[in-house]
C-alpha cells in the first residue's frame, strides 16, 4: 500500500488576480507555452480520469486496499484538477477564443461504459 499524500496547490487564479499573463515565465518562454497548452490537456484529461474511477466504483471497491488507493488517486486528481482549471478559465478569461481549445479537449475524452 502506497501513502500517497494529497497536496493543496497553492496557486491563486481568482478575483485577487487581475489578469494572468500568457507568457508567465519570460526567462524560459517555451515553458510557459507548454504548461498553458497542457493546461487545455490536462483539465479534460482529470475529468476522463476521475470519471473512469468512479465508474469502476464497485469493482475497485471489492478489495479495500484498491478501494483506498484509488480514493487517494481521486483526491490527488480533484486538487490538480481544480489549479489546472482555475488557470484554464483566468487564461479563457483573458483570450476568449481559448475556450474553443477546452471545448475540442473535452470531445476527446468520453469515458465509455465499461
Amino acid at each position: 500500500m502506497t501513502d500517497p499524500v494529497v497536496r493543496k496547490m497553492a496557486f491563486q487564479f481568482d478575483a485577487s488576480v487581475s489578469k494572468v499573463p500568457f507568457m508567465w515565465q519570460p526567462a524560459n518562454p517555451e515553458f510557459a507555452i507548454y504548461r498553458n497548452a497542457f493546461t487545455f490537456i490536462a483539465v479534460p484529461f482529470e475529468r476522463y480520469i476521475i470519471a473512469a474511477l468512479r465508474r469502476a466504483e464497485d469493482r475497485l471497491n471489492s478489495d479495500p486496499e484498491v478501494a483506498e488507493e484509488a480514493e487517494a488517486l481521486l483526491r490527488e486528481e480533484a486538487q490538480r484538477a481544480s489549479a489546472h482549471r482555475k488557470h484554464m478559465l483566468a487564461l479563457i478569461e483573458q483570450y476568449p477564443e481559448l475556450e474553443q481549445c477546452y471545448e475540442r479537449g473535452c470531445g476527446s475524452t468520453t469515458v465509455v461504459p465499461i
